[in-house]
């Protein structure tokens, strides 16, 4: 016992001493210093994966048809001039963009605001590429696991049944996130974040520009050419979420043979 802890007793009061109270030390005692842990180093941050060589317009949010053309030419690898101007720019305008409905918003407009205004909005095209899609992305599957305890076998359906795993792959936030922003097409797509803007959000609405786009090819270019772009530009860019190494080399194959083709397939 420390010398000022026998001082503090002995100047202590007897009734103090028949309590089981004891003075209390001037010497604090010491505490064990935590023992240090070993210092666990955070993972790398996983590389983001590159962007589509896309052409650009020259000014985000006034897009221009033949800057539309030009896009959509550079994303899916198809000669300068594939798609007409009014279609290019139907296949990126969102039905939310201000100038699609005229009636929400009526004239007078300014020249600019004309230039803005001469054609309709994409969700007739994205209704023939979510169609097409669902179909490619079918055959793509059981062409390459033609029987049923093949696909079931595979690490692709994570517990879930075929047709829902088939469903989440294309689903429009899906698709928004992993090609859309590959594509760049949120530097290029007409939308607008009003009510029928803010409906989805923004995956949503970029997921519905990649459908557009397949409808697009579809309509003007027929089903062999959407499905090739299928094959390049989408289902390249979804092969991590397929998991199965089988699946993700059939999609290899796929890839490699639909750039043996090159230029347009009508």
């Amino acid at each position: 016992m420390s010398t000022s802890c026998v001082r503090a007793l002995s100047a202590a009061p007897r009734a103090a001493l028949r309590t089981n109270r004891r003075p209390r030390c001037s010497r604090a005692l010491a505490t064990e210093a935590p023992t240090p842990t070993a210092a666990t180093s955070a993972p790398p941050p996983k590389p983001k994966a590159p962007l589509y060589p896309a052409v650009l317009p020259a000014e985000r949010g006034k897009l221009s048809g033949d800057e539309a053309s030009a896009y959509l030419s550079s994303i899916l690898s198809l000669p300068a001039g594939t798609f007409p101007p009014e279609l290019a720019l139907q296949i990126l305008t969102h039905k939310s963009y201000r100038f699609a409905h005229r009636l929400a918003h009526p004239p007078p407009y300014t020249e600019a605001e004309m230039a803005q205004s001469q054609v309709s909005h994409n969700a007739r095209l994205g209704f023939v590429g979510r169609r097409a899609l669902a179909a490619y992305m079918a055959m793509f599957v059981h062409s390459s696991m033609p029987t049923t305890n093949a696909v079931y076998a595979a690490d692709f359906l994570r517990g879930k049944d075929i047709a829902g795993k088939l469903d989440a792959l294309r689903h429009q936030n899906n698709l928004g996130r992993v090609v859309g922003d590959r594509w760049q097409l949120g530097e290029v797509m007409r939308w607008d974040q009003n009510e029928t803007g803010r409906e989805g959000g923004y995956s949503k609405v970029k997921g519905l520009t990649v459908e557009a786009v397949i409808g697009g090819v579809f309509t003007h270019l027929g089903s062999p050419a959407a499905q090739r772009a299928y094959h390049l530009h989408i289902l390249p860019l979804l092969q991590e979420q397929l998991r199965d190494p089988a699946l993700i080399e059939a999609a290899e194959r796929v890839r490699n043979s639909a750039q043996g083709l090159g230029g347009v397939v009508s």
